[in-house]
């Protein structure tokens, strides 16, 4: 018995963790529990077998037998050793009527050498009753071990499928756990999968709009550099504008000074009041003329400036405009790699979460292999 207890004491399984029981399975291999499971099952099948063996009706009935003389007897009368004798008395009575020749009803012929040989055969049988008479006691004492010895056996079965309900129990525990883990980590991955799907969605609509705000600037530079090239153009036009007004000036002044040399020369005591008068209406009407020339040449130069003017502002609107669509384009880079990493840092996510569902299909493949 206490070898029996010893054995289940080594062969029990130590009572699992209810927390940490993923860090438990993860620390042991797949063959350690493997060989307890199929320990456990043996030592169960050898106890169920012994407590069959003890609970069954035939063993019950051997222990109930009679005395060991008393069933000698019975069993050698119920082999017909000697048919229809009773006892050795009959036996010499039938033999002296054989030798008498006084034939009687149901005789039996039984020779002396099979007689002494069954009277033999029957005293050794006795003799042998009697000793296991004496060894009666010990058979009891050993019949009363043997009962004690089940009840042990039946008390450590009840343990072990009580422990072994725990085990299970368990398991079942934690394969809820898992189970609503491996739910959050859908949900999770679900959730990422939509923020990736935003995100690159969200990065190709800034792709298309980096792409317009590129035409756009690049069409932009285009305009600002025809600007530059028609304002070279508007002040080369006005220093030819301003030159040729000076040129302008400088005749002006020579024909001033030719009048003034050919009123000198002529003199007014030779010219009659008509002459004078003709000579200065046609210098008046040069004068005029290029009085008037000289306007429209000055009002066209203030309509080249005005344009300048507009066109130095549109220069300086689209200055403006391009700083703005750079720093935009600025942000919109910014945004974009700050996007970049943020879905770096997704996929890194993802990939650490196959990682867990991989752990924790292992796991799982371990729980079915334990169920």
């Amino acid at each position: 018995m206490d070898c029996i207890q010893k054995i289940f004491v080594i062969r029990r399984l130590p009572i699992l963790p209810k927390k940490n029981f993923i860090t438990f399975l993860v620390g042991k291999s797949i063959e350690q529990i493997n060989e307890r499971k199929y320990g456990l099952q043996r030592y169960l099948q050898t106890l169920a077998s012994r407590q069959d063996i003890l609970d069954n009706d035939s063993f019950q009935q051997f222990l109930k037998l009679k005395q060991p003389e008393q069933l000698i007897k019975e069993e050698l009368f119920k082999e017909n050793i000697i048919e229809q004798v009773q006892s050795p008395l009959k036996i010499k009575n039938q033999f002296e009527e054989i030798q008498d020749n006084q034939p009687k009803p149901q005789q039996v012929f039984v020779g002396k050498r099979d007689y002494q040989q069954q009277t033999s055969f029957i005293e050794n049988q006795i003799e042998q009753a009697k000793n296991n008479s004496f060894e009666q006691p010990d058979n009891q004492q050993s019949s009363d071990i043997k009962q004690n010895q089940s009840n042990d056996d039946a008390e450590l079965i009840a343990q072990m499928k009580t422990q072994l309900q725990e085990f299970y129990d368990q398991i079942t525990e934690k394969d809820a756990i898992i189970s609503n883990f491996n739910q959050k980590e859908l949900e999770t991955q679900e959730y990422y999968n939509q923020q990736i799907y935003e995100k690159q969605y969200r990065i190709n609509e800034l792709n298309g709009q980096v792409s317009q705000y590129q035409e756009s600037y690049a069409e932009l530079q285009k305009q600002y550099q025809d600007m530059q090239n028609y304002v070279e153009e508007l002040k080369i036009k006005l220093q030819e504008s301003q030159q040729y007004a000076q040129s302008l000036e400088q005749q002006f002044n020579e024909q001033q000074n030719l009048i003034s040399q050919q009123m000198a020369s002529i003199g007014y005591e030779n010219l009659n009041q008509t002459q004078l008068s003709q000579i200065i209406i046609e210098q008046q009407k040069k004068i005029d003329q290029q009085i008037q020339t000289d306007r429209e040449r000055e009002l066209e130069f203030k309509h080249e400036l005005e344009k300048h003017y507009i066109v130095e502002a549109q220069r300086d609107e689209l200055f403006q405009e391009n700083q703005l669509l750079k720093d935009q384009l600025e942000e919109e880079l910014q945004q974009r790699n700050e996007q970049t990493e943020a879905i770096e840092q997704l996929k890194l996510e993802m990939e650490y979460l196959q990682m867990q569902l991989k752990e924790k299909q292992e796991l799982l493949d371990i729980k079915n292999e334990l169920s």
